[in-house]
């Protein structure tokens, strides 16, 4: 879903040789911007974002009018009393039709409905959507921005060139089904990966993008990271159901790996133990998918251990037992066959153990040569060092402190060094007024020691000068 460490995503990305392409063409689709849309109206926090500034306001003002219409009080309806969101929005969308009417397409198993919304609701939406999309020319709206969609299409398209789609079924040892592609501006930051299934078992994959941002000329644009998040979107549509058809084998050991990680997991959205897992398999398989197509091992360790600071501790175990897995294919044809394995190996996963060992292996500072909070520190300094426990590698950066902008410090044109000799120390260079506040943060994510583990926590140092 979302996440994902977009400075690892771009040094894959540039890594990545061309990879035979299924000719996936990536659309704006009515059923999607529909939903999008109306959630948005319903105040589902997801799906209220202004990437695209411009749109997000020709929505709002377009819309304004029918804010009390009866979909979208059943949205807010559905969201309040059955936590109806994310996923489930796009999930609906896709399995929807759009042509004399709204309606669900035809024989469309069951098993494509989101247990949060239940059949009976369905039915009854769709009759509302319907509705809305006669009351509101809806298909007027979506044709005046035609345009927008379109240089949205072209510019994904480009970045499209590089995926392996033959992968998935050599990977899963399953034949795929159609792969789709939709670009959904409102979702904002969330990218999604449902699938429709149908009455005869044949599915259609879908990726629903919405990470855009605008360029100068407020036009969505993308960068070259998105592509794995594409990935990983897909793989989705994969995994959830190993972990589903395994998830009561897997559950009491589930239970104990999330058990410490809770509040880590859930303020990203993965609030069951079972979602958790559905993220552990789809990370696993984007770093196996990364390995089978030439990515340097020294940055896959890089995304290994920034997982770990997602909570997904077991991950370098998981993908090296799916190492197993492609070793012997000749005895797990399908990753469905080898999912015992997998069940069997978490069972013997002790959490703490591991929170132990990852503390263990992550470096701290060890001091800042201003001390935190002083109130007398002299004006006329002009650097401040940080010492940490290990190595690193030359990784930098200093962002707002808890004071914010407006006592962020000015920095000279001097360039931060690292001590060459010992990689411990790393100095950067400012200038201070006399009588004022300043404030400051070195963030984990900035810092990285030699072995890819960034730094335990976020640093503060907040200080005042004193008067000349």
């Amino acid at each position: 879903m979302k996440k994902i460490l977009i400075s690892v995503l771009l040094t894959l990305c540039a890594y990545l040789s061309s990879a035979q392409n299924q000719a996936v063409v990536p659309k704006v689709d009515q059923r999607t911007e529909l939903l999008s849309i109306i959630f948005r109206l319903a105040g589902a926090s997801e799906y209220i974002n202004d990437n695209i500034p411009s749109y997000s306001k020709a929505i709002d003002v377009y819309f304004a009018q029918f804010i009390n219409h009866g979909a979208i009080k059943f949205a807010q309806k559905m969201r309040e009393e059955n936590s109806v969101g994310y996923d489930a929005v796009m999930s609906l969308a896709i399995s929807l039709e759009i042509s004399d009417s709204v309606r669900l397409c035809k024989n469309l198993s069951p098993k494509s409905i989101d247990e949060r919304w239940g059949m009976d609701n369905v039915n009854e939406f769709v009759k509302l959507l319907n509705s809305f999309y006669f009351d509101t020319k809806f298909r007027d709206f979506f044709s005046s921005h035609s345009s927008l969609y379109k240089t949205a299409e072209d510019r994904f398209s480009v970045i499209m060139k590089n995926a392996d789609f033959d992968w998935f079924e050599k990977f899963y040892g399953k034949k795929s089904g159609k792969f789709n592609l939709i670009l959904s501006i409102p979702n904002g930051g969330c990218n999604y990966g449902p699938k429709v299934i149908y009455i005869d078992g044949s599915e259609d994959l879908y990726a629903v993008m919405g990470c855009c941002i605008a360029d100068s000329l407020e036009k969505p644009t993308y960068s070259k990271g998105v592509l794995q998040i594409v990935i990983h979107e897909y793989n989705h549509s994969f995994c959830n159901p190993l972990i589903d058809a395994n998830f009561q084998a897997m559950e009491p050991a589930s239970e104990k790996i999330f058990k410490p990680l809770k509040n880590k997991l859930s303020s990203q959205a993965y609030a069951t133990p079972k979602t958790m897992e559905y993220e552990n398999l789809v990370r696993a398989c984007v770093i196996r998918y990364y390995q089978r197509n030439g990515v340097d091992e020294n940055l896959l360790r890089y995304q290994v251990t920034g997982e770990f600071d997602n909570g997904f501790i077991w991950i370098d175990k998981l993908v090296d037992l799916l190492g197993v897995y492609e070793k012997n294919r000749d005895k797990y044809p399908t990753l469905n066959d080898f999912m015992s394995e997998i069940v069997n190996f978490e069972r013997t996963i002790s959490p703490k153990k591991i929170i132990r060992e990852i503390k263990a292996n992550t470096p701290r500072i060890e001091s800042i040569s201003i001390r935190n909070k002083s109130k007398r520190v002299d004006p006329d300094i002009t650097e401040i060092t940080l010492t940490f426990d290990r190595p690193m590698l030359f990784k930098n950066g200093v962002s707002h402190g808890k004071q914010g902008k407006k006592c962020f410090p000015e920095f000279s044109d001097k360039k931060p060094k690292w001590d060459e000799k010992t990689k411990k120390k790393w100095t950067f260079y400012i200038k201070l007024e006399p009588d004022k506040d300043y404030s400051m943060s070195f963030p984990s994510q900035f810092f990285y020691d030699v072995n890819y583990y960034s730094l335990d926590k976020t640093y503060y140092l907040d200080f005042r000068t004193k008067k000349r």
